[in-house]
């Protein structure tokens, strides 16, 4: 059935009002938790906001914005291959049979081999945890190499779709569904990346929209189509914009709560065993050690005797949140994370030679020109000003740049390392209105 444009209209009104209830879903659970206020701006119009500016700094950091030294390497093609491929995209869409609304081709074999390679390869440093680590009946390394294939599909299909557009003038869309039956996936992304063919149908199975209860196209791309549930489509921008080494674990912790549970435990023990691997070796790291009593744990001693600099950390690896009632689950977590660097310190303070007697440091606390505590989360973590609470630093920050540990955590608490409206992201207030009602929200846009 071709696309009519009453049937476009209707579909792009259902979107629209589809986007702007979830607006309404995010800021009222916020608002009522009093994370946010909320201002009547006019008899129809509420605008939500309150938050102040180094709390926007956090969010747009969270959002993946970075000062410009920091900046991951992105996964989209036209940063990550040569124009020759897109020479190959030309082509494609050029001999492309098809008509306005849709367009199908012969699949370039070769140039998925070469976008899987090249994806996997950049993949590498975005993938967070070990590749043998069990994620269900495959491996996060089996996750890595299918979702590589699955990227180097999407990449060629929505390039295309966009070179289609250019050419004809008229295909309406720059990310058109990629639409084939199960096996047909099966089939095609098992040859790209080589796995069995039951490997790649149990991770495709995890990834159908559907199969637990979040509801969300970056961790579920995989649409079944109408009443036909093995007819499955794609939307190519979702799983190119996705983290999903992240996302099978939040299908794992509904599906799988034995495999969750197991990479929960693991998380501290990784994030120390890569702090350990990239921060300077003159320094001197120790961690765990256990308190008496009920107290925490200490996660992390670090030491640079030449600048007489002693740092005590707390580690938390805490769970994205997609939805705002997340959202408040996570601050809860996070703050119970600055309690127990609260009580760590006061148990540190009345017995300094503690650590010292335990073989942590080199010598009492007290002798220390500079002794820090601090958090240092990951995924997840508030504004908390450091002249008045705990100092809190990002688990991707957190690496004195320094030989002197004592610069390296003064630069660290400039903050620099958060992004800044005007140079990496501003802010625009959005109305998104259902039904009469309108609501203003903040929205962070990058600015590179």
């Amino acid at each position: 059935m071709l696309l009519n444009p009453h049937l476009f209209a209707a579909a792009t009104d259902a979107l629209w009002t589809a986007v702007s209830y979830d607006s309404f879903t995010t800021v009222f659970p916020l608002w009522h938790k009093s994370a946010i206020r909320a201002d009547l701006v006019n008899t129809n119009v509420i605008r939500f906001s309150g938050e102040d500016k180094d709390s926007q700094r956090v969010r747009a950091y969270l959002q993946g914005l970075r000062p410009v030294a920091d900046r991951e390497v992105a996964l989209e093609l036209g940063k990550a291959l040569e124009p020759a491929v897109q020479k190959k995209i030309q082509d494609i869409a050029k001999s492309a049979g098809g008509n306005r609304f849709s367009f199908s081709y012969s699949r370039p074999a070769r140039l998925y081999d070469q976008l899987h390679e090249r994806y996997f390869e950049l993949s590498g440093s975005q993938f967070r945890h070990e590749d043998s680590l069990l994620v269900g009946t495959y491996t996060l390394g089996d996750l890595r190499n299918f979702y590589s294939a699955l990227l180097a599909v999407c990449a060629v299909h929505e390039n295309a779709c966009f070179v289609r557009a250019q050419l004809t003038g008229a295909y309406p869309a720059n990310s058109g569904v990629i639409v084939r039956r199960r096996e047909e996936w099966i089939k095609l992304l098992s040859k790209i990346s080589r796995l069995p063919g039951g490997v790649v149908s149990d991770i495709l199975g995890d990834l159908v929209f559907g199969t637990t209860k979040t509801l969300d196209l970056y961790v579920h791309p995989f649409v079944p189509l109408g009443d036909k549930p093995q007819l499955l489509g794609v939307v190519p921008h979702f799983p190119l914009r996705s983290r999903s080494d992240e996302n099978i674990f939040r299908v794992c912790s509904h599906l799988r709560p034995a495999f969750f549970d197991v990479i929960t435990n693991a998380k501290e023990e990784q994030m120390r065993r890569d702090l350990k691997s990239r921060i300077r070796t003159n320094f001197q790291i120790r961690g765990p050690r256990t308190l008496p009593g009920d107290l925490p744990d200490i996660d992390l001693v670090i030491e640079d005797p030449a600048s007489s600099t002693a740092v005590i950390a707390e580690l938390k690896w805490l769970r994205k949140g997609i939805r705002s009632v997340e959202h408040i689950r996570q601050e809860a977590d996070f703050l119970y994370g600055v309690s127990q660097v609260e009580k760590v310190k006061a148990f540190l303070q009345a017995n300094p030679q503690f650590l010292f007697d335990r073989g942590d440091l080199t010598e009492d606390l007290r002798k220390f020109s500079n002794v820090y505590y601090v958090l240092v989360p990951r995924d997840f973590f508030v504004w908390i000003d450091p002249a008045k609470g705990v100092p809190v630093i990002d688990y991707d920050a957190f690496s004195p740049r320094h030989e002197n540990l004592a610069e390296g955590m003064k630069e660290l608490l400039t903050y620099d390392w958060l992004p800044r409206e005007g140079s990496e992201f501003e802010i625009k207030y959005e109305t998104f209105t259902v039904n009469g009602v309108g609501v203003e929200t903040e929205v962070i846009y990058p600015s590179y």
